[in-house]
């Protein structure tokens, strides 16, 4: 099965956008902080083409071969500063090899130009929020929180909101995002690209892309029976001494 990177999610379709922070930096809050990481992993589950099309097509090449070699990306969190994060991203490759490259993202806007990346949105937003405005310069709408679902990870279960996105930008594109309530980080993601044109004809494909490991969610693990022993024996000890020394004191 083929990997995809989240680093490129969605850098497929835009070159440069133009847009407006939604809120004031206040309105919005990050909720990781540095140092903590997520690692992703991410399978094309579909790819169809026409026959005269090459794989990678054309518009797709970076996107499509950086998918066919990854295996895994770790993002880690090295910096926030007011509502923008920056990211160092660890990708490995199936040959064993492994890139680093470093970028950033505001979670009130979309970036002026570049690559489209939607790793994060504001912490606790509810239903109905936008968490990120329009893409004014390709009109397409905002990115709102449709409604918040429970997930489950392994022994728990984690508030989670859910974004629809759909457009109709080189082909017709739709996009289903899942971000962690509670830090904003994006948990899954899964699209569904019909009838994308390119040069060389029509290609259509799916991905689902989610969070397999992370540094904020590892649980505690309780102590077990010899150890929960150990803590009554010593606090058992505790209160004798504590009480021997009472009482010798009264009558001294």
């Amino acid at each position: 099965m083929k990997k995809i990177l989240p680093a490129m999610l969605l850098s497929v379709f835009l070159l440069s956008a133009m847009t407006v922070p939604i809120l004031s930096q206040d309105e919005l809050t990050v909720g990781v902080s540095v140092g903590d990481w997520f690692l992703y992993e991410g399978t094309i589950v579909k790819y169809e083409a026409d026959e005269d099309v090459p794989f990678p097509p054309s518009i797709y090449v970076t996107f499509l071969e950086k998918i066919n070699e990854s295996d895994w990306e770790r993002l880690t969190v090295t910096d926030v500063f007011q509502t923008t994060i920056t990211y160092e991203s660890v990708t490995h490759y199936k040959d064993g090899t492994e890139e680093t490259q470093t970028f950033n993202e505001d979670i009130t806007s979309w970036p002026l130009v570049g690559p489209i990346t939607v790793m994060a949105i504001g912490a606790n937003l509810t239903v109905g929020d936008e968490a990120l405005p329009p893409l004014m310069l390709l009109d397409w709408p905002a990115l709102t929180i449709k409604e918040t679902i429970d997930m489950e990870y392994e022994d728990m279960t984690r508030e989670t909101n859910y974004c629809e996105w759909n457009t109709t930008e080189a082909g017709v594109n739709t996009f289903q995002l899942y971000f962690d309530k509670a830090t904003g980080i994006l948990v899954k993601y899964m699209n569904n690209i019909t009838s994308g044109v390119v040069q060389e004809g029509n290609v259509t494909w799916e991905s689902v892309y989610e969070l397999v490991d992370s540094s904020v969610w590892v649980i505690p693990e309780f102590p077990t029976g010899t150890v929960m022993l150990l803590i009554f024996v010593a606090i058992t000890v505790c209160v004798e001494v504590y009480r021997r020394k009472r009482l010798k004191g009264h009558t001294g």
